[in-house]
């Protein structure tokens, strides 16, 4: 029998629909949130960085663009660059070239692997919406090592590609409306 995870980071990957699930899911975050949140969103060149100051405005914890080589700080948001895959290597974020095989990037999939390799058990996985497969392998990893893993459900998906392929992969070990996550969130980072 598996102890408890005790969670240090949340890694999320989001792709169509995935600002406003963003918003939704870290906009319900508390301010005193205590862990890092990392974020690999499929976006079009340039818009990165308005994302995150949009979802800064309105969250009440901090959203930012990863930089290569930043460390990673409790209660913020860090949302991978356009073109690069972010992976965490502890917590310092690191920006990879992606491989030609790789459709979307930044890459869900490589982020939750490199956070299962850093953080193993003690980390929260979450799929939002967005077509494709991106993410369910990565998230389906987490799960395997004992991580909770929470997909978005099909009603409330614009897209219930990422979420429905990790769901099939036996990948989730939760699967909510945009409008519960964070609250699972919550509960299972911080303690009654």
């Amino acid at each position: 029998m598996l102890r408890p995870s005790e969670p240090q980071i949340v890694a999320i990957g989001s792709s169509t629909g995935g600002p406003s699930a963003l918003l939704n899911v870290l906009g319900r975050l508390h301010e005193d949130f205590p862990l890092p949140v990392v974020i690999a969103q499929h976006m079009a060149e340039g818009f990165v960085p308005g994302l995150a100051s949009w979802l800064n405005a309105a969250c009440k914890i901090g959203v930012v663009s990863a930089e290569d080589g930043g460390l990673l700080g409790p209660g913020v948001a860090y949302i991978a660059a356009t073109g690069s895959n972010m992976e965490v290597d502890g917590t310092t974020v690191r920006f990879t070239e992606p491989l030609d095989t790789e459709v979307y990037v930044p890459s869900a999939d490589v982020l939750f692997e490199s956070v299962a390799r850093s953080f193993h058990r003690n980390a929260v996985g979450v799929l939002l919406t967005g077509m494709g497969a991106d993410g369910a392998r990565g998230l389906k990893r987490l799960h395997d090592i004992g991580a909770p893993t929470i997909c978005q459900d099909e009603s409330t998906s614009t897209v219930w590609g990422m979420p429905k392929a990790a769901i099939d992969l036996g990948a989730a070990r939760m699967v909510r409306p945009v409008n519960d996550i964070a609250g699972e969130i919550e509960r299972l980072v911080i303690p009654a």
